[in-house]
């Protein structure tokens, strides 16, 4: 491990919240410290003191969902258990992508409520030469030629094809093979 590596792991913990209280003010760190926790949630017991079997069972939680909409952009599972779970996901993650701000969806519940506040987004949407010029060359109103500023918007994007088909739904070319 390089000298700067070994470094920046040592002034990660401390120093990522120390930034975010200085730069940042909607969001707010409580602790000097951020504390790594191990996402098995069977290595914390009750006995030592410190128990973190929450949060770790929340990293599981996040694991899953990050899981299911990988199987669904990528179709890449193999296992019958990815596939049922990215299919479940599957009319959250069209909704999000091809709809992100849509406030009447047809998916109902807990679902509608959390999804008004989320969105999916995939980077990069231009490619990355696109950005190395920051000026671009235009005739100004005189006729002669200046260097105008480039102007970006973000550089992300929503909408992506989702892989993921059900097995359970045949083709009909299936049946000449």
């Amino acid at each position: 491990m390089t000298r700067e590596a070994k470094r920046s792991i040592n002034i990660f913990p401390w120093h990522t919240p120390y930034r975010l209280n200085l730069d940042d003010d909607k969001i707010k760190v409580i602790g000097n410290e951020i504390i790594f926790i191990d996402s098995d949630h069977r290595k914390y017991s009750t006995n030592d003191g410190v128990d973190f079997r929450k949060e770790s069972q929340l990293i599981q939680f996040i694991d899953l969902i990050l899981g299911s909409i990988h199987c669904c952009l990528h179709a890449s599972a193999t296992r019958k258990e990815k596939v049922e779970l990215g299919l479940i996901i599957k009319p959250l993650l069209r909704r999000l992508m091809e709809n992100p701000r849509n406030k009447n969806s047809e998916i109902k519940t807990v679902v509608t409520i959390i999804t008004k506040k989320q969105q999916i987004q995939f980077f990069p949407k231009r490619k990355i030469s696109e950005f190395s010029s920051k000026f671009i060359k235009q005739l100004d109103i005189n006729g002669d030629i200046t260097n105008f500023k480039k102007l970006y918007f973000d550089n992300f994007y929503t909408k992506r094809v989702i892989r993921l088909n059900d097995p359970r739904n045949c083709n009909v070319l299936d049946f000449f093979e």
